[in-house]
């Protein structure tokens, strides 16, 4: 009988440390897989700066030459930048805090760009250095891409944020 009664409080500990050992395994998978989330849109977040950088360094280039060799880099950039938006919409799907960001930075961008698209071969008779619109343009286009790097780094933040929130639940 002592012998059932000690194999019965031995089953029941054993089961105990097992539920205790799963849950916090559990815990762990989840903070790991919180934190790779938010390194997957930190990195995907400075692929976009990237991309919207190589934008600006192509039509510059198509500005200074009129060499249309510089549009190609800049289609290819604005492509990415597309793709780079759709990913991250899917990264974030879940914060609908970031998804108004992603928002926000997808006007900012887009404003950029028409601003850009002023300047680019369909409007190659343009003459910018008598244009009188281009300088207010090209300032404010320049103010821009410093307003996305602010929202970017609003974002990485805001992630860094749910990160540190996320290990505290877990933990």
């Amino acid at each position: 009988l002592l012998h059932k009664i000690i194999f019965t409080i031995s089953l029941f500990v054993i089961l105990f440390i097992g539920a205790i050992t799963f849950k916090h395994v559990n815990n762990i998978s989840d903070s790991s897989k919180a934190v790779m989330q938010t390194y997957d849109v930190k990195l995907e977040l400075e692929r976009l700066f990237s991309y919207i950088k190589d934008s600006e360094s192509s039509i510059r280039g198509y500005l200074i030459t009129k060499d249309t060799i510089y549009l190609e880099p800049y289609r290819n950039a604005t492509k990415n930048v597309n793709t780079a938006f759709l990913s991250l919409k899917k990264m974030t799907s879940k914060s609908s805090e970031q998804q108004q960001n992603l928002e926000d930075l997808f006007k900012i961008v887009n404003k950029r760009y028409d601003y850009m698209k002023t300047y680019t071969e369909q409007n190659r008779g343009v003459d910018i250095n008598r244009n009188v619109n281009f300088k207010k343009n090209f300032r404010e286009s320049s103010i821009l891409l410093v307003d996305t790097r602010n929202k970017l780094n609003e974002m990485v933040n805001l992630e860094e944020t749910n990160l540190k929130n996320r290990n505290s639940e877990y933990f």
